[in-house]
């Protein structure tokens, strides 16, 4: 079904624009190319997974414009083609890994973090990151470097990460591992929740009539 829609996504496309910056190291792409969301991981998915360099991929941009929903699509694909994925927010993912200090389970879970062939990383960096926090992300940034693929999504720009992150020196090591060679997808846009706010007067879909209960 995922990769049906995305044979026409090619040549139909879908709002809002993304505009896609290339490591300067190998350029992949012209540029100044801009690629529609679903066309863009329509390239992504060309070719068997496992081909795909480990570059980090960033998809960045204001609310609401597609930035879960290009990871999440990216992380279907993988898993159809049994790649293993872990998605999770990275608020909540660093709670886990505090959480796991305290039962003698962190080693454990870090170890899946950074052997996972593909990992998702959701608003990153969208709140200001402690001393441990700061350790973890830049365990996982230093052991998957050049290792394993990582995507991640961000309201804020890859110049702001710093300030957001503790330890100065750990933020920048960790930042430049991962901006080196990254995609970095700008997405433009109004958010797409507006669309799902009621309006009086529009067109209601009928419900459905209550079953009858059998005797």
């Amino acid at each position: 079904m995922v990769e049906h829609h995305l044979a026409k996504v090619r040549v139909a496309g879908s709002n809002p624009v993304v505009r896609s910056k290339e490591s300067a190291v190998q350029p992949r792409f012209a540029p100044r190319l801009f690629l529609r969301p679903l066309s863009f991981i329509a390239r992504l998915s060309c070719g068997p997974l496992r081909r795909l360099d480990t570059s980090p991929t960033f998809a960045l941009g204001p609310v609401g414009v597609g930035k879960t929903f290009i990871a999440t699509a990216l992380g279907h694909i993988a898993c159809r083609r049994r790649v293993g994925v872990h998605f999770e927010r990275a608020d909540r993912l660093l709670k886990r890994l505090k959480a796991a200090r305290l039962d003698a389970s962190y080693d454990a879970e870090m170890r899946k973090l950074i052997g996972v062939e593909l990992l998702l990383i959701d608003d990153f960096c969208l709140q200001h990151l402690d001393a441990v926090e700061t350790t973890d992300v830049y365990e996982i940034c230093v052991e998957r470097h050049h290792c394993a693929a990582t995507v991640l999504t961000s309201n804020r720009d890859p110049s702001e990460w710093l300030g957001f992150i503790a330890d100065p020196l750990l933020a920048q090591s960790a930042v430049d591992r991962l901006k080196s060679a990254a995609w970095e997808l700008v997405i433009e846009g109004e958010s797409y929740r507006k669309n799902e706010k009621p309006a009086i007067g529009a067109d209601q879909t009928e419900t459905p009539p209550p079953r009858r209960r059998r005797a």
